[in-house]
């Protein structure tokens, strides 16, 4: 007799049969009615369907079977819960599910700690990068709310960490390649200097850590308009607090994306002409503050308003120190071996 659609059965290892229904999570130990007709489709209702709210039941693990691997054999035997249906984000971040913690023991206060929690910053698509890549690379004077709140609501660690190792290959790949052809160009022979990957990431990874670390750190330690709205109750708005709020993850996220530019400025200072260089090395850094100051100026002025001159400055300094070094070092470091000296 054909089983209803959907409904695989399976044995213990006494022989006693039971029944699994891959679609309702149902297991159970009596044969399931079946009227033999073909078209019959199961049409779940809106309570079944909405299983984050409801706790597993009627599961395999509900039921006294031991040893039953060496009898089932297809995934559709397999018994979830509503944790392995939950979204794996919602709307604007956060944790979801039960903490997965690497340290067991560790409270789970300490975020960084939380897979669950750390998944959520990379969990973004090939389209949300490219768009955001693109925000960076081209930014307007005057940026849309919605490309403003997109950083700040859904932050992401994807970006900035593959941006700033991009960076640092080409910092020091570019220069090397510069310098060679500089030592061609004057009939020399130049060695490649493997050491300016190591000052590269550095000073790349030391600015996109270092950098949003020490500026929140400061607007911490300030006493702004968001402490006094606080203790004196003048918020107009209750949403105003959550909507001018700037934290670590959304400082790191615009900060890795304003690296952007240093990419194609790389690329074009291989041309081997002094003011040259220094014009690109302009353009590159004052693409960089624009976008910086589209996306985080408005924050840090109402949380910081005594200092927020103080904070863009640290913010842009740090780009102009990281063209500073490039332009200075990357470009003359390697020693220059005359052809008649060679080996």
């Amino acid at each position: 007799m054909d089983l209803p659609p959907n409904w695989s059965r399976y044995e213990t290892d006494e022989g006693k049969e039971y029944y699994h229904n891959t679609v309702t999570n149902v297991t159970q130990w009596d044969r399931p009615g079946w009227t033999g007709t073909t078209d019959a489709v199961y049409n779940p209702t809106l309570a079944e369907l909405d299983l984050k709210d409801q706790p597993a039941t009627n599961t395999a693990a509900d039921i006294p079977m031991t040893n039953l691997s060496g009898n089932i054999g297809s995934s559709s035997s397999v018994a979830y819960n509503e944790k392995d249906t939950a979204p794996l984000r919602e709307k604007g971040g956060g944790n979801t599910g039960e903490p997965n913690m690497l340290l067991p023991f560790v409270p789970a206060a300490v975020f960084c700690l939380d897979l669950n929690y750390l998944q959520t910053f990379f969990d973004v698509s090939t389209e949300d990068v490219v768009r955001r890549i693109k925000t960076a690379m081209i930014p307007k004077p005057n940026a849309e709310l919605e490309a403003i709140s997109d950083f700040k609501e859904r932050p992401d660690f994807y970006g900035p960490f593959w941006i700033a190792t991009t960076v640092v290959i080409f910092l020091a790949a570019t220069a090397n390649f510069s310098q060679m052809l500089d030592a061609v160009a004057h009939g020399s022979h130049i060695d490649t200097d493997w050491a300016l990957i190591s000052v590269s990431a550095a000073m790349i990874y030391g600015c996109l850590i270092g950098v949003p670390l020490i500026t929140q750190g400061l607007l911490y330690l300030s006493s702004g308009k968001k402490k006094e709205g606080e203790q004196a109750g003048q918020l107009s708005d209750p949403n105003e607090q959550h909507m001018n709020d700037i934290n670590m993850r959304q400082l790191i996220c615009v900060y890795g994306y304003s690296f952007c530019a240093l990419v194609p400025a790389s690329c074009l200072m291989i041309v081997p002409n002094y003011f040259w260089r220094w014009f690109v090395a302009i353009v590159g850094f004052a693409f960089s503050c624009v976008f910086i100051k589209n996306h985080l100026w408005s924050d840090i002025s109402v949380e910081a308003p005594k200092i927020k001159f103080l904070l863009i400055a640290a913010l842009f300094g740090a780009h102009a120190i990281i063209y500073l070094v490039y332009l200075w070092h990357f470009f003359s470091s390697a020693p220059v071996i005359p052809d008649e000296v060679k080996l």
